[in-house]
């Protein structure tokens, strides 16, 4: 099994709509899908809480939420798997999911595309962290074949002039249940995004 041993200073955790509206009962998924869709997806947020709560000090924390506006995802103008998104609401969806908690010092910032990189706080603040030496980026959250799928990849091919490495351990991303995310971890992987089965691969050296 491939393991990566990773320096703290130069590793930023990325946890993206780690959100009620993605997983909770009570959230725009909860209602249109029911919790049994959402099962992965919980799983995974569960996850990321607690690697978050066992890194070493010296790594960064970045949480990812989102708000978005009617008119972005009008149901006929995108797939049917976004269309919940036109009733998003953003009171409620964009509120941390039950049990998430992003620590005090974690950067926290609003996208409101499913492409976080074009957010220019998030390319200004990711390129600030290059810059101080950040080379690997861990990433985690919801979803798998939406929000992961395009940051990831669009991260990695920003960075790669700098060295950086993206990574998606597979236990701390979820998608719904009834999707089939063989081929979406297959697109990734080939964008050279690193994928490991599991968070277990990764240690921190003292």
């Amino acid at each position: 099994m491939q393991t990566l041993t990773l320096k703290p200073q130069e590793t930023l955790v990325v946890v993206m709509d780690a959100l009620k509206g993605i997983a909770d009962q009570d959230g725009r998924f909860g209602k249109d899908f029911g919790l049994p869709e959402l099962r992965e997806i919980r799983k995974a947020l569960i996850n990321c809480q607690d690697f978050v709560d066992s890194l070493p000090d010296a790594a960064k924390v970045l949480f990812i939420r989102s708000e978005y506006t009617p008119d972005q995802f009008a149901p006929g103008a995108v797939p049917p798997s976004v269309t919940p998104l036109s009733d998003w609401d953003n009171a409620n969806d964009s509120k941390w999911a039950d049990g998430i908690s992003p620590p005090e010092h974690a950067k926290i910032i609003t996208k409101h595309d499913n492409d976080a990189t074009k957010e220019e706080e998030f390319r200004t603040w990711i390129m600030s962290q290059v810059a101080s030496g950040v080379r690997n980026v861990i990433f985690g959250g919801a979803t798998t074949t939406s929000c992961i799928k395009q940051t990831s990849i669009s991260l990695q091919k920003a960075l790669a002039e700098h060295n950086v490495q993206c990574i998606i351990p597979l236990d701390l991303v979820g998608a719904r249940t009834s999707y089939n995310i063989r081929q979406v971890i297959d697109e990734i992987r080939s964008a050279e995004v690193k994928i490991l089965s599991s968070i277990d691969q990764i240690g921190f050296s003292s």
